[in-house]
């Protein structure tokens, strides 16, 4: 697809995304619908924007052995599944009771200014089993797969390199090791992640929980947490990815 092509549907796409936004806006009818419609044409026409050489670079173009698919497929289920369980543990409850229920749940269309976290949050998926939680919206969804993708390919890499070079096992386990924690400490769930956690700890700790408070109640704590911590992972796996790349063919071309 030619950039003129892409440029195009890319424009189609958020113009429908903002139209099903108005329309559940001003009437207030079928608001899940739209809120689908307009959640699915925003992303798609963000990761029409992402361009092509990631997509060739993480998935079309890799040669994909057992260390990227179970990367991924245990990314994606700890990711849209497991995180909210973690975070329960992480807080301190553990326990189970037999119970299961799940939904689909959609926001209210906010004011305009808040468009852009009506369509991260709205349609959402929901799941208890048990006493634990776990919540699928589109931006996790979206940031998800592309954090997974980026871990795999990593791992491929890591692994290919191993098998390229003479390199000790303990430091190839470190760097796979390594490489997934950063994604796993860049997941979001809801309102609340990692970063939270640690700070709400720390200031526990140190009496300080008052001062801490309208740190994690303010909007750039949450736009950085929310947003800008994954997107901030995402670039540098990519850069660390493209750098594990470099290193392979120099080592090959020496062989």
């Amino acid at each position: 697809m030619d950039l003129k092509k892409r440029a195009v549907i890319i424009t189609l796409l958020l113009l429908v995304s903002l139209l099903a936004y108005a329309l559940a806006k001003s009437t207030g009818y079928s608001v899940l619908i739209l809120s689908t419609t307009s959640a699915l044409s925003f992303w798609s026409a963000i990761l029409l924007l992402i361009p092509k050489r990631f997509y060739n670079s993480t998935f079309f173009s890799l040669r994909k052995g057992k260390a990227y698919w179970i990367t991924l497929s245990s990314y994606l289920i700890f990711h849209s599944i497991l995180y909210g369980t973690f975070l329960t543990v992480l807080l301190g409850y553990v326990g189970f009771y037999p119970y299961f229920s799940w939904g689909v749940g959609f926001a209210v269309p906010p004011s305009p200014e808040y468009f852009i976290y009506w369509v991260a949050s709205s349609p959402a998926f929901w799941m208890f089993i048990g006493p634990y939680e776990s919540d699928i919206l589109p931006f996790t969804l979206v940031i998800g797969v592309i954090l997974g993708l980026l871990l795999s390919a990593n791992v491929q890499s890591i692994v290919e390199l191993s098998r390229n070079v003479s390199v000790s096992r303990s430091r190839i386990s470190s760097s796979i090791v390594a490489i997934p924690t950063l994604g796993v400490i860049s997941g979001t769930a809801c309102c609340i992640s990692l970063p939270t956690i640690i700070l709400l700890y720390v200031s526990l700790s140190i009496g300080a929980v008052t001062s801490i408070l309208p740190i994690l109640s303010s909007p750039v704590y949450f736009n950085f947490v929310y947003f800008g911590l994954p997107i901030l992972s995402s670039v540098i796996l990519y850069y660390n990815l493209l750098e594990l790349r470099r290193i392979n063919r120099k080592v090959c071309e020496l062989k």
